[in-house]
């Protein structure tokens, strides 16, 4: 027995409203060479101008180097990894595009996050 059928059996049960199953978006992969491109971005954070916002310059294997974030500098993440990799369709590229933005953003955050540490009763005393 689904879960699907199992929650329906219920809801009739109980008097609820029986749901029906949304089908979920197919997920396009990404081919392992993309992949493995994707797993060996690294990033560095780039001093920035208050009036610019934050920048990062990303490293992506058979992609170069790039910037990303600011107001100057142009998303061309989606043109570099359709350079690289023609082959892919349009929501491969979109999805790798977003997995390297996400990468920066997180780079970004891991920054300006606030140093937590745990404080002690004793500290304060």
């Amino acid at each position: 027995m689904s879960i699907q059928n199992y929650l329906n059996r219920m809801a009739r049960a109980t008097g609820r409203k029986v749901r029906r199953a949304v089908p979920k978006k197919t997920r396009v992969a990404l081919p392992d060479e993309v992949q493995e491109c994707l797993d060996g971005i690294s990033c560095v954070l780039r001093h920035s101008d208050p009036d610019d916002g934050q920048r990062v310059v990303v490293n992506v294997p058979m992609m170069g180097s790039f910037v990303l974030g600011g107001k100057a500098a142009p998303d061309d993440a989606e043109k570099r990894v359709k350079a690289a990799f023609p082959d892919l369709s349009d929501e491969q590229v979109k999805r790798a595009a977003d997995r390297i933005r996400l990468r920066a953003s997180n780079t970004i955050r891991a920054i300006q996050a606030p140093d937590l540490k745990p404080s002690r009763w004793l500290d304060n005393y």
